[in-house]
């Protein structure tokens, strides 16, 4: 029953793919396309007209170039959304994956990944190849038509995205092993044991990757070869992903303090005390390191000394990018942009969104990924 589902289900995969010339092209926000498909069957819903408050984005300094939609099930919700290149990369609850192309809003292929109750841990992309990873398994796809070229099995159930380096996955796990997948062959090339789970994202640095555990284990790694550069304690461990300014690790602990951590041997440089569990991942930039204290705001530390530089009284949340030089800060509900010096410029409500993403950095284009399924993209003005 199971196998007559998945070929029900790709069928209409494949229906919406034919139409994917409607997905998207339009400028003004509404426009054709296809957001919701049944399970059984090729039926589909054509979603209704996005309502953009285009004033709300120009004060963020972007207008819109494109909307379009994603292949998703009536009642699923998107739970990934990653820039790749020259597609966006869009993962529902149900498996169902959708490739977008940047330029256009038109989807080029969809897809089932996986399971339904596969849990996904990160997309990545190796030239042609379209690394898709759940918590057993890694699915290669071709970009350009979604066609399955392999299939690899982990030997540890893992926990953490996905680090690629040279021929290796290098993963974080709920047994507290840090394991390095070789792709060449789908077989684990070597592992190393930290106390705890391993719930964090890694962090990269060239060919390093930097670890933390439940109980507070740091690791750095030379992924190619499972070697310790640097291990260290702290407290207790970390809800976030780390950051990295390329020779120091900087993490937001659930002990109440940011940590700054050599990358080489391990001393901790600085720590920074704070009266609030830390739950939101740090962000490294020009010499600044930005975390969310939930007590006191948005706050802004020397990352050479762990000095105060200023906060943010009730802006909360991630930095993901700058724009015209201010920071642009999302809360999961508002975009918040800040000047130098922490003072807010903008504050615009963006209901209904699962997720926002930029291309880059600096000035990167603005991508909003709904929880409905449709998709915009909108530039620097």
């Amino acid at each position: 029953m199971l196998e007559l589902n998945r070929r029900t289900r790709t069928f209409a995969l494949a229906c919406f793919a034919g139409l994917g010339l409607l997905a998207g092209c339009s400028s003004s926000g509404g426009g054709g396309g296809l957001s919701s498909l049944w399970p059984f069957g090729a039926r589909a819903e054509k979603p209704a007209t996005v309502e953009i408050n285009h004033d709300d984005y120009a004060k963020l300094g972007y207008k819109i170039q494109w909307t379009g939609y994603a292949a998703m099930e009536k009642g699923a919700r998107l739970v990934r959304a990653d820039v790749l290149g020259d597609v966006l990369v869009v993962i529902d609850n149900n498996a169902y994956l959708t490739t977008i192309s940047t330029a256009s809003g038109a989807a080029r292929w969809a897809t089932i990944a996986d399971e339904r109750l596969a849990s996904f841990v990160g997309v990545l992309r190796s030239g042609r190849r379209l690394i898709v990873c759940s918590n057993y398994q890694a699915m290669f796809l071709d970009i350009e038509t979604g066609t399955l070229q392999d299939k690899q099995r982990f030997e540890r159930v893992v926990s953490t995205r996905p680090i690629m380096i040279g021929p290796y996955l290098v993963f974080g796990t709920r047994g507290g092993e840090v394991m390095a997948h070789l792709m060449i062959n789908g077989f684990r090339a070597w592992g190393y044991a930290l106390n705890g789970p391993i719930e964090a994202d890694p962090v990269q640095m060239e060919d390093d990757a930097a670890f933390v555990s439940e109980s507070g284990d740091v690791i750095v790694l030379d992924a190619q070869t499972g070697n310790a550069k640097a291990r260290t304690r702290i407290y207790a461990g970390s809800a976030a992903a780390p950051a990295t300014s390329g020779e120091a690790i900087y993490i937001a602990s659930k002990d109440q303090s940011i940590y700054c951590i050599e990358r080489f041997g391990g001393a901790t440089r600085w720590r920074y005390r704070t009266d609030s569990v830390l739950t939101s991942a740090p962000v490294f930039a020009g010499g600044v390191l930005y975390v969310d204290v939930p007590s006191v705001g948005l706050t802004a530390l020397d990352a050479k000394t762990g000095r105060r530089l200023w906060g943010a009284p009730g802006v909360s949340g991630t930095v993901i990018g700058t724009r015209s030089g201010k920071l642009l800060v999302w809360d999961g509900r508002h975009a918040v942009t800040l000047e130098k010096d922490g003072a807010v410029s903008q504050r615009v409500e963006i209901p209904g969104v699962a997720a926002l993403v930029t291309d880059r950095f600096d000035d990167g284009d603005l991508y909003v990924v709904r929880a409905g399924g449709s998709i915009s993209r909108f530039v620097p003005r």
